[in-house]
C-alpha cells in the first residue's frame, strides 16, 4: 500500500519548506559593518595645561586671579615687574572663567592722575592653539574684571 496521495503531498511539501528554509538560513548573508572608532568622550579626571602671561602698563602694586567656579580663596600674586607667568591645570573640553583684580599704584606728578593710562594684556598658550590675547584698559587704578579660556578642541 501507497498511502494517501494528500497526506504523501503534505509530507513532500512539509520536506520542501523545511530544506528551503535550510538553504535560506545557510546562505543568508550576515551584514558586515566596518567599527567606527569611537571618540572617548573627555572624563572628568581629563585636564590640560595652559600658559597664562599677563602684561601690565605699570608694574601693580598687588595681583588677584581666582577661578569663578572654585570656592578656594586665591593668592595674590606679587608681580616684580611689568609681566606675570601662571601654569594653570584646567579641565579640557571647558570654557573655564576667572576673576582678576589689579590694583596699580596712583601716578602723581607730571604723570598725574588725568593722563594715567592702565593696561593688562592676557596672552593665553595652549598647545596646538594659537594664542588668545584679552586685553582690558582704563584710567582707573583698580580693575576688577572677568576673562575666559575655553579648552574645547571644537570651538562653536
Amino acid at each position: 500500500m501507497r498511502g494517501s496521495p494528500i497526506q504523501n503531498f503534505i509530507f513532500v511539501l512539509a520536506l520542501l519548506l523545511v530544506m528551503a528554509a535550510g538553504i535560506v538560513v545557510t546562505t543568508r548573508e550576515v551584514p558586515t559593518t566596518t567599527p567606527h572608532p569611537i571618540e572617548k568622550p573627555p572624563q572628568a579626571t581629563d585636564q590640560t595645561e595652559v600658559t597664562v602671561r599677563m602684561i601690565f602698563s605699570h608694574p601693580p602694586e598687588k595681583v588677584n586671579v581666582q577661578r569663578a567656579d572654585s570656592d578656594q580663596k586665591s593668592e595674590d600674586i606679587q608681580p616684580i615687574h611689568h609681566q606675570v607667568d601662571l601654569l594653570l591645570t584646567l579641565p579640557v573640553e571647558k570654557i573655564t572663567e576667572f576673576f582678576i583684580d589689579v590694583q596699580w599704584p596712583e601716578l602723581t606728578g607730571s604723570a598725574g592722575q588725568a593722563e594715567a593710562h592702565y593696561f593688562t594684556q592676557i596672552i593665553i598658550r595652549q598647545d596646538g592653539r594659537e594664542d588668545d590675547v584679552i586685553i582690558f584698559a582704563d584710567t582707573d587704578s583698580t580693575l576688577s574684571d572677568v576673562f575666559k579660556i575655553d579648552t574645547r578642541t571644537h570651538q562653536k
